[in-house]
């Protein structure tokens, strides 16, 4: 069992609710589609036909999104940490760890013998010009999203390289 795990924080249901508003707005645009080729011709219909599938779109991706959010886990261990996301689960001892790399838009390179992982927010909170990454669950507390880069650098004694 894992010492510590990670999840994403609590604010990621945000996601499953609009996907749900916007698929009903798009059941709703079906709907109204034969009715409004027949009354007002095809054209008008079209368009209405082109706007529920961008909606049917958005809602699709907005699930996609909270479903890879809620299935993304990082565990710790004593001897190394596992990244478990939607597509693939990857394993690394701390000792196999070699740098630990921050790049743009909050995103940490972690280089270890045999390959490299990304950790990145799985979203951003944006008010305004402001954007700041979605935190961790930490054991069940909310922690801010670098706590988990400081970890697992202090765990595998490799400091955090600034690109």
């Amino acid at each position: 069992m894992a010492n510590v795990v990670y999840k994403p924080a609590e604010v990621m249901h945000w996601f499953d609710t609009e996907s749900k508003r916007t698929n009903a707005i798009a059941r709703a645009q079906t709907k109204d589609i034969a009715k409004t080729t027949n009354e007002e011709g095809f054209l008008p219909g079209l368009k209405q036909a082109a706007g529920a599938a961008l909606s049917i779109g958005k809602g699709a991706y907005g699930t996609v999104i909270q479903k890879q959010a809620t299935e993304t886990r990082i565990d710790l261990y004593e001897t190394g940490f596992e990244v478990n996301e939607l597509t693939r689960r990857v394993k690394i001892g701390y000792d196999q760890v070699r740098q630990i790399v921050s790049k743009a838009n909050d995103r940490y390179q972690v280089l270890y013998n045999g390959g490299n992982i990304t950790i990145k927010p799985v979203a951003h909170l944006v008010a305004g010009r402001y954007r700041v990454p979605v935190g961790w669950l930490r054991n069940g507390t909310e922690v801010p999203f670098i706590v988990l880069i400081e970890e697992i650098s202090a765990r595998s004694g490799v400091e955090i390289i600034a690109e």
